[in-house]
């Protein structure tokens, strides 16, 4: 499979500099390529593809979402400081239907900002 806009940087670097400052490792990525970068860190697998465009994400949230399940049992490192019930940590219908209720209060208007598309 093809990857979109490949970091130049050696995986093993992109690793390391993901470990040591995985802020500076990211603000780094936006500059080079704002929409989308794939990169090849730790903790996630081989390689991943980061989307930062607001309407690519609708898209790819809404068009294929069956694509791009959320997967909670890779998330089970966090499961000590997040709790069992973590929306990060279920899958499935279980997950969905904490998302949903969720939603609502996390929405726009409801925290004072709103994401224009």
């Amino acid at each position: 499979m093809s990857f979109p806009n490949r970091l130049k940087l050696p995986p093993a670097l992109q690793k390391l500099n993901w470990i040591i400052n995985p802020v500076g490792y990211m603000q780094q990525a936006a500059r080079t390529c704002p929409d989308l970068f794939t990169a090849e860190i730790v903790g996630f697998g081989d390689t991943v593809v980061f989307v930062q465009h607001p309407q690519a994400l609708q898209e790819i949230l809404t068009r294929y979402r069956k694509l791009f399940m959320a997967v909670g049992s890779e998330n089970k490192i966090l499961q000590p400081v997040l709790g069992d019930a973590s929306v990060i940590l279920l899958q499935g219908e279980t997950h969905k239907r904490q998302r949903q209720l969720l939603m609502p209060p996390l929405h726009g208007e409801q925290v004072g900002w709103e994401v224009q598309l």
